[in-house]
């Protein structure tokens, strides 16, 4: 079995995977008056051919943070969102092979409400929800992704990943 340690998210280690940014974060570019703030361009996605679908994940949590697959969209960047629990999620960058590199795997925190910009080719897996039994994750893809721009590999017996999260993590999301 491969362990991958979980870390916090920070500009510099995620860059390779795509962006992030806290969504309820009084931080960024804005304008507004008395009434309001808008904070706007948090997340820039490229537009797609077709059109986007706004989608809801509902992942159970694993026992110890199995990860059995990854998968990466060849012509399309993934957003993703936890909406209700923080969450731990795999990644490896995109490359020029069938598998990604099991060096390259990482694991991240992502705290509820921080919306995820995944870079086409980038290898995830879903979010985990790291304090609940359950999450509900916002997806946002060209509609049909799922079918049309899907490659994905299974892990077994040795080669099967989990994830440590350790006990330092403190949830913003409870």
């Amino acid at each position: 079995m491969i362990t991958v340690q979980a870390e916090q998210l920070s500009k510099e280690s995620f860059d390779i995977f795509g962006q992030f940014h806290p969504m309820c974060a009084e931080e960024g570019a804005c304008f507004g008056d008395q009434n309001f703030t808008f904070y706007r361009d948090s997340i820039r996605m490229v537009p797609p051919v077709s059109a986007l679908a706004f989608s809801t994940l509902q992942v159970e949590r694993s026992v110890r943070f199995l990860v059995p697959a990854l998968e990466y969209h060849d012509h399309t960047a993934e957003i993703m969102m936890p909406m209700d629990d923080d969450t731990v999620l795999c990644l490896a960058p995109a490359g020029n092979t069938g598998r990604p590199e099991t060096g390259d795997i990482r694991a991240f925190f992502i705290p509820c409400g921080t919306m995820i910009h995944l870079n086409p080719g980038t290898w995830h897996y879903m979010p985990q929800p790291l304090n609940k039994e359950e999450v509900h994750v916002l997806i946002v893809l060209p509609e049909r992704t799922y079918w049309n721009d899907l490659t994905a590999v299974n892990f077994e017996g040795d080669s099967l990943l989990t994830v440590k999260t350790g006990g330092d993590y403190e949830s913003i999301c409870l």
